[in-house]
Protein backbone atom coordinates (compact mmCIF):
# COMPACT_ATOMS: atom_id res chain seq x y z
CA UNK A 1 0.00 0.00 0.00
CA UNK A 2 1.79 3.70 -0.95
CA UNK A 3 0.39 6.42 1.40
CA UNK A 4 1.61 10.13 1.52
CA UNK A 5 3.27 10.26 4.76
CA UNK A 6 4.13 13.47 5.55
CA UNK A 7 8.01 13.10 7.42
CA UNK A 8 7.74 16.20 9.04
CA UNK A 9 4.18 14.89 11.42
CA UNK A 10 5.55 11.58 12.13
CA UNK A 11 5.97 12.07 15.92
CA UNK A 12 6.39 9.94 19.13
CA UNK A 13 4.21 8.82 21.77
CA UNK A 14 4.01 9.14 25.44
CA UNK A 15 7.02 10.38 27.00
CA UNK A 16 8.68 10.37 23.46
CA UNK A 17 6.43 12.93 22.21
CA UNK A 18 8.17 15.53 22.41
CA UNK A 19 11.41 13.74 20.27
CA UNK A 20 12.39 13.72 17.18
CA UNK A 21 11.57 10.50 15.53
CA UNK A 22 14.87 8.95 14.12
CA UNK A 23 15.21 8.70 10.52
CA UNK A 24 11.76 9.54 9.18
CA UNK A 25 12.46 8.44 6.20
CA UNK A 26 12.69 4.76 7.02
CA UNK A 27 9.79 4.67 8.58
CA UNK A 28 7.73 6.53 5.62
CA UNK A 29 9.61 4.18 2.71
CA UNK A 30 8.83 1.24 5.29
CA UNK A 31 4.78 2.50 5.39
CA UNK A 32 4.85 3.44 1.96
CA UNK A 33 6.11 -0.09 0.91
CA UNK A 34 3.81 -1.92 3.71
CA UNK A 35 0.30 -3.46 2.85
CA UNK A 36 -1.19 -0.71 5.25
CA UNK A 37 -0.97 -2.92 8.55
CA UNK A 38 0.98 -2.09 11.10
CA UNK A 39 2.26 -5.08 11.88
CA UNK A 40 3.26 -5.51 8.14
CA UNK A 41 5.17 -2.06 8.38
CA UNK A 42 7.00 -2.94 11.21
CA UNK A 43 8.32 -6.05 9.98
CA UNK A 44 9.88 -3.74 7.05
CA UNK A 45 11.17 -0.92 8.85
CA UNK A 46 12.76 -3.45 10.68
CA UNK A 47 14.82 -5.39 8.09
CA UNK A 48 15.41 -1.62 6.55
CA UNK A 49 17.25 -0.15 9.86
CA UNK A 50 19.28 -3.65 10.58
CA UNK A 51 20.52 -2.92 7.45
CA UNK A 52 21.49 0.67 7.51
CA UNK A 53 24.69 1.12 9.17
CA UNK A 54 24.91 4.52 9.74
CA UNK A 55 21.48 4.41 11.05
CA UNK A 56 22.55 1.45 13.64
CA UNK A 57 25.39 4.06 14.68
CA UNK A 58 23.41 7.41 15.23
CA UNK A 59 20.07 5.91 16.46
CA UNK A 60 20.65 2.86 18.30
CA UNK A 61 21.57 4.73 21.43
CA UNK A 62 18.31 6.60 21.59
CA UNK A 63 16.77 3.43 20.72
CA UNK A 64 18.04 1.56 23.57
CA UNK A 65 16.81 4.45 25.43
CA UNK A 66 13.31 4.54 24.89
CA UNK A 67 13.20 0.59 24.77
CA UNK A 68 14.29 0.94 28.57
CA UNK A 69 11.96 3.70 28.85
CA UNK A 70 8.98 1.39 27.67
CA UNK A 71 10.40 -1.60 29.33
CA UNK A 72 10.23 0.80 32.90
CA UNK A 73 7.13 2.08 32.26
CA UNK A 74 5.69 -1.27 31.69
CA UNK A 75 7.22 -2.14 35.12
CA UNK A 76 5.62 1.22 36.94
CA UNK A 77 2.54 0.22 34.95
CA UNK A 78 1.95 -2.87 36.47
CA UNK A 79 3.19 -1.83 40.16
CA UNK A 80 0.53 1.00 39.47
CA UNK A 81 -2.36 -1.76 38.61
CA UNK A 82 -1.29 -4.17 41.39
CA UNK A 83 -1.65 -1.21 44.00
CA UNK A 84 -5.05 -0.11 42.62
CA UNK A 85 -6.32 -3.58 42.35
CA UNK A 86 -4.76 -5.88 44.82
CA UNK A 87 -4.94 -9.77 44.44
CA UNK A 88 -8.19 -11.07 46.27
CA UNK A 89 -6.35 -13.48 47.96
CA UNK A 90 -7.65 -15.92 51.08
CA UNK A 91 -6.30 -15.24 54.58
CA UNK A 92 -6.32 -18.95 55.22
CA UNK A 93 -3.87 -21.81 53.50
CA UNK A 94 -0.14 -22.13 53.78
CA UNK A 95 0.36 -19.18 51.40
CA UNK A 96 0.74 -16.39 53.81
CA UNK A 97 4.20 -15.35 53.36
CA UNK A 98 3.44 -15.33 49.69
CA UNK A 99 0.29 -13.01 50.31
CA UNK A 100 2.50 -11.17 52.44
CA UNK A 101 5.36 -10.75 49.84
CA UNK A 102 2.90 -9.51 47.00
CA UNK A 103 0.64 -7.34 49.71
CA UNK A 104 0.94 -3.66 48.06
CA UNK A 105 -1.29 -0.61 49.41
CA UNK A 106 -2.09 2.65 47.51
CA UNK A 107 0.48 4.13 49.33
CA UNK A 108 2.89 1.89 46.74
CA UNK A 109 1.14 3.62 43.77
CA UNK A 110 3.08 5.03 41.47
CA UNK A 111 2.45 8.55 40.23
CA UNK A 112 3.26 9.32 36.10
CA UNK A 113 6.64 10.25 37.06
CA UNK A 114 7.12 7.06 39.24
CA UNK A 115 7.23 8.53 42.72
CA UNK A 116 5.58 6.65 44.96
CA UNK A 117 2.09 8.15 46.33
CA UNK A 118 2.97 7.87 49.67
CA UNK A 119 6.18 9.85 49.00
CA UNK A 120 4.71 12.53 47.25
CA UNK A 121 4.23 15.95 47.84
CA UNK A 122 0.48 17.47 47.43
CA UNK A 123 1.83 19.33 44.14
CA UNK A 124 2.87 15.98 43.37
CA UNK A 125 -0.44 14.36 43.63
CA UNK A 126 -1.94 17.47 41.81
CA UNK A 127 0.52 17.18 38.85
CA UNK A 128 -0.40 13.45 38.54
CA UNK A 129 -3.98 14.13 38.90
CA UNK A 130 -3.85 16.57 36.36
CA UNK A 131 -2.11 14.36 33.98
CA UNK A 132 -5.08 11.76 34.10
CA UNK A 133 -7.42 14.20 33.57
CA UNK A 134 -5.93 15.56 30.06
CA UNK A 135 -5.08 11.59 29.24
CA UNK A 136 -8.74 10.81 30.33
CA UNK A 137 -10.37 14.29 28.24
CA UNK A 138 -8.06 13.16 24.97
CA UNK A 139 -9.51 9.75 24.90
CA UNK A 140 -12.97 10.80 25.91
CA UNK A 141 -12.84 12.88 22.58
CA UNK A 142 -11.47 10.29 20.41
CA UNK A 143 -14.41 7.99 21.38
CA UNK A 144 -16.92 11.07 20.93
CA UNK A 145 -15.31 11.47 17.60
CA UNK A 146 -15.29 7.65 16.48
CA UNK A 147 -18.86 7.08 17.52
CA UNK A 148 -20.12 10.03 15.14
CA UNK A 149 -17.91 8.91 11.84
CA UNK A 150 -19.65 5.26 13.29
CA UNK A 151 -22.83 6.74 12.85
CA UNK A 152 -22.32 8.68 9.89
CA UNK A 153 -20.55 5.21 7.57
CA UNK A 154 -23.60 2.66 6.68
CA UNK A 155 -22.80 -1.04 7.73
CA UNK A 156 -21.77 -1.79 4.26
CA UNK A 157 -19.67 0.74 3.50
CA UNK A 158 -15.88 1.97 4.02
CA UNK A 159 -15.15 5.19 5.68
CA UNK A 160 -13.22 6.74 3.06
CA UNK A 161 -16.15 5.98 0.74
CA UNK A 162 -18.41 8.10 2.71
CA UNK A 163 -16.65 10.99 4.05
CA UNK A 164 -13.52 13.34 3.27
CA UNK A 165 -10.64 14.55 5.18
CA UNK A 166 -13.12 17.85 5.82
CA UNK A 167 -15.94 15.96 7.20
CA UNK A 168 -14.00 14.20 9.56
CA UNK A 169 -12.17 17.43 10.84
CA UNK A 170 -15.73 18.87 11.32
CA UNK A 171 -17.00 15.80 13.04
CA UNK A 172 -13.02 16.21 15.46
CA UNK A 173 -14.44 20.08 16.22
CA UNK A 174 -17.83 19.08 16.76
CA UNK A 175 -17.01 15.98 19.02
CA UNK A 176 -13.97 18.67 21.05
CA UNK A 177 -16.58 20.51 23.48
CA UNK A 178 -19.04 17.74 24.42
Amino acid sequence: MSAQVSQTSEGGHGDCATQQRPAPSLVTRAWNDSDGTIEDAIGILFDYAGRDKTFISEHLPALLKAWCRDEISGLVGAIRLKAWRPPNMSETGNGARLRAAFKMTLLDFPLPGGKRLGDASAQDVRDGATHYALLAADTAHKARWLFKVADAVPDDEMVSQVLTDTDLRKMQEETSAS
